[in-house]
């Protein structure tokens, strides 16, 4: 009776150890670099003045950065204009672009009447969060992802 069982055994224990020990083939996942994490839509949730007060409202609360993996950007400021939130989307009448490089971003508005630039500002990025700061001890914008 024990020579009975005793192949059947012996393959659940070759079963076990080739299970047991398998290798896990998938790669390990890279990290995220800052440029890919920044490609979304973010909504402001706070925004420091340059003097670092917090001049955040209800207005300004609906302001919107969206970046494309292109390197465009869709930009739609909120802010209170003759008593009334009012919104100015750059980049309805302008080209708006951005670049990541070297851990810092530019961002280039291009007019008609010319362009203006937002040239190497550091910025904090997660998959939940972005802050853009203009200058160094900046409280910064800070932003939340919504897409």
């Amino acid at each position: 009776m024990k020579t009975k069982y005793y192949p059947l055994l012996l393959l659940l224990i070759l079963c076990f150890s080739i299970w047991a020990c398998k290798k896990d083939n998938r790669e390990p996942e890279r990290e995220k670099t800052k440029a890919e994490l920044l490609v979304g839509k973010w909504q402001i949730e706070k925004m420091y003045n340059l003097q670092n007060e917090d001049d955040t409202d209800d207005c300004t609360n609906k302001t919107t950065f969206e970046f494309l993996a292109n390197n465009d950007m869709r930009w739609s400021e909120w802010f209170v204009g003759t008593e009334k939130c009012s919104e100015l989307a750059y980049h309805e009448h302008s080209s708006v672009k951005y670049q990541v490089e070297n851990g810092l971003i530019t961002i280039r508005i291009v007019t008609d009447d010319g362009k203006a630039s937002f040239d190497d500002l550091s910025f904090d990025v997660s998959e939940e969060s972005f802050t853009l700061y203009f200058f160094e001890g900046h409280k910064g914008l800070l932003f939340k992802r919504i897409q």
